[in-house]
């Protein structure tokens, strides 16, 4: 099922890619059964080949805790996949058992914010200062950020900047 719903998703990338947005980039979530796969990193490989995405256009995220399984095996794989070309992002931060100093040990390319400390953004000034805790350290570690679950213009991150404020 996993090969599957990957080679689909960068099938329907390419062919979006051909006819409307050449910069388009798809996201594929790894499972915990899938990203344990002795055969992980030939099959993104053959599937890239087959469908002729670049691999710059494909993210593949795994969550916190599939990434502190065996911290030794997703340090190579992340590393491998990287490597090729594949964008690598980190999901659901912050919800897990993973330690601030994994950030500096996985190659990642991009830390997604749980939605559990968005929530509150504009209610509570300590998840508030959570999350924008962890997007700075996220920008500090030059990895993109992306907070999941903003729903209102009322959220903004600090150093982030509304057409209000004139950017």
């Amino acid at each position: 099922m996993g090969e599957w719903v990957l080679q689909t998703a960068c099938t329907q990338n390419k062919a979006w890619q051909d006819a409307l947005q050449p910069d388009l980039r798809v996201a594929v979530k790894f499972s915990v059964r899938q990203f344990q796969q002795f055969n992980l990193v030939q099959m993104v490989t053959d599937c890239l080949k087959k469908t002729g995405l670049s691999q710059k256009y494909l993210e593949l995220e795994i969550t916190e805790t599939t990434a502190m399984q065996d911290v030794d095996y997703t340090t190579k794989i992340l590393r491998d996949l990287q490597n090729m070309g594949v964008q690598i992002v980190l999901d659901d931060f912050g919800t897990g058992y993973c330690s601030l100093s994994y950030l500096t040990k996985f190659p990642l390319n991009i830390l997604k914010i749980d939605k559990s400390f968005v929530s509150g953004l504009t209610t509570d000034p300590c998840e508030r200062a959570i999350a924008n805790a962890v997007a700075t350290l996220g920008r500090d570690l030059n990895l993109s950020v992306v907070a999941e679950g903003v729903e209102t213009n009322d959220v903004r991150l600090r150093g982030q900047r509304s057409e209000k404020d004139g950017g």
